[in-house]
């Protein structure tokens, strides 16, 4: 038998059913190693005290909370929320540090598109603080139906993975390339044309126009929360639980986090 054979792991073999199976068993296996938030009891103020790292929620935020979000720590720090199989998990960041990033154990279902939805908090009213950055916009493949959010001072701001880009480009991994094409090649712009309107203004227009930025604002409580509701429903693609590589993950044993300083 050839390395090659000895590597390819039985569980790529299982059937969707059973690799669902597996799938939520290795969820519930990492997820009951983390501290359960009780949902209903939290607030801006029980949250600054909290010690960075990765939560569970014993439900789905409600709206009310998620509108504080972009006050945390006066803005210096930002907060992450996502849905896995029906569970909320939460990452709170750290001061100074404009960016979430989940624990290694339950960050391996993000890297394989298996979140049912992700969002973070970002601070600020500027026009940039209501527009996704480059690594946002690349993040969309992390969860299984493309679709991501930020939690801003206006509301919830939705976008998702692009039909198209311009130039014919078909990856985000050529998210530069594209852009520049719309400006030099497709709206044909020169500097002075560029920086009259300025190039906040031109991103938001190629964010609204090519990943559908828009926003949802905070006294739309019944849409934001009907749309949570939903993201518990996704179920993941067949071809994401049976990748080689995320089934090695899955068969291996997580190394879970420490435990949460009260």
């Amino acid at each position: 038998m050839s390395h090659k054979d000895q590597d390819v792991p039985l569980f790529s073999e299982l059937s969707a059913e059973n690799a669902l199976a597996r799938f939520k068993m290795s969820v519930n296996t990492r997820l009951n190693a983390f501290q359960v938030l009780p949902t209903e009891q939290l607030s801006l103020s029980i949250l600054e005290v909290l010690t960075p790292g990765t939560y569970r929620l014993s439900q789905r935020p409600s709206v009310s909370l998620l509108q504080q979000f972009p006050e945390f720590k006066r803005g210096n720090a930002e907060i992450g929320i996502a849905c896995l199989d029906g569970n909320w998990i939460m990452a709170v960041g750290d001061t100074d540090t404009l960016r979430v990033s989940w624990d290694n154990s339950v960050s391996v279902f993000e890297r394989h598109h298996l979140f049912q939805t992700q969002m973070h908090s970002q601070p600020g009213s500027d026009q940039r603080a209501f527009q996704p950055s480059d690594p946002d916009l690349l993040s969309l493949k992390d969860t299984i139906n493309g679709v991501e959010y930020l939690i801003t001072r206006a509301g919830l701001i939705t976008y998702h993975m692009p039909d198209r880009l311009p130039g014919g480009f078909t990856s985000l991994n050529n998210l530069t390339a594209s852009w520049e094409h719309w400006i030099l090649k497709d709206l044909q712009l020169n500097e002075r044309k560029f920086n009259k309107r300025g190039g906040d203004s031109w991103r938001q227009e190629f964010l609204e126009k090519f990943f559908g930025l828009r926003t949802i604002p905070w006294d739309s409580v019944d849409e934001i929360d009907q749309l949570l509701a939903s993201k518990e429903l996704l179920q993941p693609l067949d071809r994401n639980l049976q990748n080689s590589t995320f089934s090695r993950v899955l068969n291996r044993k997580p190394v879970f986090p420490r435990d949460n300083e009260e």
